[in-house]
């Protein structure tokens, strides 16, 4: 904690559920961050006992007064976040998935040096293999139209006056997008940082965004934003549009029969009862998402 002042300079609230013999990849982390100016809250989302076991034996390990441990059944990462961010006290908040790994040094680095107008960071993540623990990918966003590709909100850090009084919603896919775009990112100040803030891994075993069976989650932020359209400023709306069309095309593509025709019809419907300018927006937003997905690969 600073010397000045008991507020920590970070708050990391980090959702675990049904992790069980999986938490070594969190204890590397948390086994380093007693000398750093964070707290730590870690949220289990309780549905089995043996991962409380765990956690519980883990937490008592560190002997670290500023990791918080709370258990309580949520039924989504984002209501958990909600538990977190309820308790937080950091001057930054951040939130973190237990099954990667983030590099709070860098993170405590960059957010040290801000300046008063700044209300979100946003750093560059590596995308590693579960399995063979390479590395794959390495981001390169500059800009906002560039975040909507891979948007985890894990490689985040919010001012905490912007959000603490904010909610995720229950969804398990997209909410996290939801939670930025309801605080207008358009018109924030955001730096855009070429330091590796999260090493996110591909491939662990229940990851969310490999599970098709929650693909309906995503049609819901899909109806969500849809409807929020009509309620920006045309000078507003980029950004949410590209995250529709990155969504919508995402459940066309992965989502069964029925729900492909559904969101082809809210898609198409959207364009429909909106203004001149929207309506192109929309309907050159996917050839844009596509151009930005073979610029990535190159």
């Amino acid at each position: 904690m600073s010397q000045e002042n008991s507020m920590p300079l970070l708050t990391a609230i980090v959702p675990v559920t049904r992790m069980a013999g999986r938490l070594e990849r969190m204890k590397s982390w948390l086994e380093d961050v007693s000398q750093l100016d964070l707290e730590v809250i870690i949220v289990h989302d309780k549905q089995d006992e043996v991962t409380g076991i765990e956690i519980i034996a883990l937490c008592n390990s560190l002997n670290n007064p500023n990791v918080h441990l709370i258990e309580k059944y949520s039924g989504s990462p984002g209501l958990a976040r909600n538990v977190g961010l309820s308790m937080s006290s950091g001057a930054w908040i951040c939130f973190w998935d237990c099954d990667d790994l983030p590099l709070p040094e860098k993170i405590l680095g960059v957010v040290s040096e801000l300046d008063k107008q700044t209300e979100i960071v946003i750093g560059q993540f590596e995308l590693v293999d579960n399995l063979s623990e390479k590395s794959k990918y390495l981001s390169r966003s500059k800009t906002l139209s560039d975040l909507v590709l891979n948007p985890g909100i894990w490689r985040m850090v919010f001012k905490s006056g912007l959000i603490r009084n904010s909610e995720f919603t229950k969804f398990h896919l997209g909410e996290d997008q939801l939670f930025l775009l309801q605080h207008g990112p358009e018109n924030r100040r955001i730096l855009f940082t070429d330091e590796v803030f999260y090493k996110y891994f591909q491939g662990v075993p229940d990851q969310l965004t490999s599970q098709k069976n929650k693909i309906g989650d995503l049609f819901e932020v899909c109806k969500i934003t849809s409807a929020n359209l009509i309620d920006r400023k045309n000078e507003d709306q980029d950004f949410a549009i590209l995250v529709l069309s990155k969504n919508a095309l995402t459940c066309i593509k992965e989502g069964l029969p029925g729900l492909k025709v559904l969101t082809m019809r809210l898609f198409f419907a959207t364009i429909a009862r909106s203004s001149w300018k929207t309506k192109l927006l929309l309907t050159v937003a996917p050839i844009r998402i596509v151009g930005r997905i073979l610029h990535e690969r190159t």
